[in-house]
């Protein structure tokens, strides 16, 4: 694929940078040695703490599903806990809405990683009180890197860490130095690297993508994993075309794409499948013209997938094509959530299926995956 996605972050200023430069502080360190043919950037969706934000709202709140819905990355990272312990929330509380943001997440289509807050160094909590019920600042950020890894537990998903992580501050109270925020990279990159999460996310996202394309539907788990698993030996590969080209060997995909349909009927479908509408004039005469010249559907079919997933990274401006892009990103969320994460097993269908409700909005997202 010509664009490759990132990381999704999602977390506090000691997560984004207290500089907010994203170039010099967390997030990059996390993918720094990463290999560059998995992921090239890093989309951050900061959010400043569990408990309040005043730029948008408290999580949750009905701004942050279409926030994280609108996020391409199928992998996500999430730091929470020190802004609410230097509040004194309750750790139930913060337990409550942290399982709460990490729940909307994966109803995204994301693979979550949680990560430990780092170290605090207040001495008061935000109103200047010493202590909350008996407990100080330090004490109460051990128990929220407790309820961290509670809702770890909770969602078998994998955490770098026990405990506040005890790195160098930059202004004494809880934001890091840039070594800081590289140890804090490093220690949750390895992680992500040692799960293999990249390659993996990498090949169900293909995947995904040639079952919207041929069948405009969700992938059950059983399919996906059969594609990944192909992909993952080199038997399969996204880029030339040879994974479309299955597909439309399969039984059931020769039946809605017979070699008795022409040129024009096959790259309709691709065009409704994908781009959610019917090919403009200069469009369905590009695409059937390379395939009168010889070109493979399977390349056809890759080549759409891929420039509508790459339409606006690649300079991309016209509404329409925007547009497109923006359903087929949501389709894929819906997708990711239905076979990756949550694990589903039945057939979707389309157009009765689960794609029937989703538009270019990402606030059409969650409402189809909250309902499995």
């Amino acid at each position: 694929m010509s664009i490759k996605y990132g990381i999704a972050a999602f977390g506090e200023s000691t997560f984004l940078g207290f500089t907010q430069n994203v170039d010099d502080h967390t997030v990059p360190n996390i993918v720094a040695g990463l290999p560059r043919d998995l992921t090239v950037k890093v989309e951050n969706k900061a959010i400043a703490s569990t408990t309040i934000d005043a730029q948008f709202q408290p999580i949750p709140g009905p701004l942050v599903p279409a926030r994280i819905a609108e996020n391409r990355s199928p992998i996500a990272i999430v730091n929470f806990g020190i802004n609410d312990a230097w509040q004194g929330t309750d750790v139930t509380a913060f337990r409550t809405k942290l399982a709460a943001v990490v729940d909307s997440i994966r109803r995204a289509g994301k693979r979550v990683f949680l990560q430990t807050p780092n170290a605090i160094a207040a001495t008061h909590y935000a109103d200047g009180t010493a202590l909350k019920n008996g407990i100080s600042p330090v004490e109460r950020l051990s128990e929220m890197a407790a309820a961290v890894n509670y809702v770890a537990g909770l969602y078998g998903l994998d955490c770098d860490g026990n405990g506040p992580r005890d790195i160098p501050l930059s202004d004494g109270i809880f934001h890091p130095t840039d070594a800081g925020y590289a140890t804090a990279g490093t220690s949750l990159r390895n992680v992500v690297v040692s799960v293999g999460a990249l390659a993996d996310a990498t090949y169900r996202v293909q995947a995904a993508l040639i079952y919207i394309a041929t069948l405009c539907r969700a992938p059950d788990v059983v399919g996906l994993n059969y594609w990944v698993t192909e992909l993952a030996a080199g038997r399969l590969s996204f880029d030339n075309g040879s994974l479309a080209a299955a597909f439309l060997a399969t039984p059931l995909v020769q039946t809605i794409y017979p070699d008795s349909a022409s040129n024009s009927q096959f790259v309709t479908a691709i065009y409704v499948n994908v781009l959610g509408r019917q090919p403009e004039q200069d469009g369905l005469t590009y695409w059937t013209t390379r395939l009168a010249n010889g070109e493979s559907r399977a390349m056809v079919i890759t080549e759409i997938v891929d420039t509508t997933y790459s339409y606006a990274e690649n300079g991309g401006k016209l509404s329409y094509g925007l547009a497109s892009q923006r359903l087929l990103l949501n389709r894929l969320s819906v997708g990711l959530a239905y076979g990756w994460i949550f694990a589903k097993t039945a057939y979707d269908t389309y157009p009765s299926g689960l794609f029937a409700t989703v538009t270019d909005d990402p606030a059409t997202v969650h409402p189809v995956t909250n309902t499995f």
